[in-house]
């Protein structure tokens, strides 16, 4: 069983690191978008297009939500470490 625990840590540890590396990617040609603005190219336009269609069909009402959790998260986990 713990063959299979230690599998499963390894694939979930692999899932994070793929999402993260991801999630720097789409800050990366974000931040190229507000630095270059319209000639940043298609592609970043495209990106920062598809995260403004995002943010409207969840609401903003929801992303504060999100980002309440997140911080309130951070601060218990962090609180716990010390």
């Amino acid at each position: 069983m713990t063959k299979f625990t230690d599998t499963i840590n390894v694939i979930l540890t692999l899932f994070y690191k793929v999402a993260e590396i991801a999630m720097l990617f789409v800050g990366l040609v974000v931040l190229v978008y507000i630095l270059l603005g319209k000639d940043a190219g298609p592609y970043a336009i495209s990106v920062v297009a598809n995260i403004s269609l995002f943010i409207g069909a969840i609401g903003t009402q929801t992303l504060v939500a999100l980002a309440l959790v997140f911080v309130g998260y951070s601060y218990f986990t962090s609180k716990k470490k010390k």
